[in-house]
């Protein structure tokens, strides 16, 4: 077989293939999740808070509910290529609702999760407009593209805070989590200036086609008043939060 008409025939049994799986949405019985691993929400081996959220949701409508945790990146691949329905949790740093042109966001947010500003404890409060005050700031690399004006990445949060110490940066942003028990560990809590950045909403990344629309309008229904009762306070509307739940 020529090599363009083996292109041809390959790419005609792709297109077909995959217009099977996509006219056959079975999301109203199973939901395939894929979950990327983070710990104390995701984590193998145990049934997680991320985990007990969602299987209730799937309980609630009667639907059956497959899983696995894997890194964030091979999860997001799981739905890009069809083979989960969602990935969850994923932060999103803006208002854009399309991840790309195979992805999107769930309408509805699960959680929320504070970021702070950490600045040393001799530092007085920072004013509204602290980027200007604040020269050097570090951040978790993956999230960089967080904000508004110019970080550094850092792979190294105990790093990033001993150089704050030392007056090596000036400032430090990340999640309050994960960064009050590096804080902890250090033995650092006295030294240490906290303020309050803003909350970003941690959603599903779902299919950018017509079941994903179904799935993103079942979600949107079912969240918000699960989160209104949920029994693990990481899903429960923050009071604080600038983030609404959808």
């Amino acid at each position: 077989m020529r090599p363009i008409a083996f292109f041809l025939s390959s790419l005609f049994i792709f297109l077909m293939t995959y217009s099977v799986k996509a006219a056959d949405c079975n999301i109203d019985k199973l939901w395939r999740v894929s979950f990327g691993l983070t710990p104390g929400i995701t984590e193998p081996g145990k049934k997680s808070p991320m985990v007990n959220f969602v299987s209730e949701l799937a309980d609630d409508i009667g639907v059956k509910l497959t899983y696995e945790i894997t890194p964030f990146r091979r999860s997001i691949i799981s739905v890009s290529v069809g083979r989960a329905d969602m990935h969850l949790p994923m932060l999103q740093a803006d208002d854009r609702a399309f991840i790309d042109e195979n992805l999107m966001y769930s309408e509805a947010t699960f959680f929320e999760v504070p970021f702070y500003v950490y600045t040393s404890s001799e530092r007085n409060s920072l004013d509204s407009d602290y980027e200007d005050e604040l020269k050097t700031i570090e951040t978790e690399a993956k999230h960089a593209h967080f904000f508004p004006f110019p970080v550094i990445e850092s792979d190294c949060i105990e790093c990033s805070l001993r150089k704050l110490m030392l007056g090596r940066i000036d400032a430090f942003i990340y999640a309050e989590q994960t960064t009050e028990k590096t804080i902890k560990k250090l033995g650092l809590e006295a030294r240490i200036r906290r303020e309050f950045y803003r909350a970003f909403p941690a959603k599903a990344v779902i299919r950018r086609n017509e079941c994903g629309e179904k799935l993103d309008q079942i979600l949107s229904k079912l969240v918000p008043s699960k989160r209104s009762n949920a029994i693990h306070p990481a899903f429960r509307p923050k009071a604080n939060s600038s983030v609404e739940s959808n």
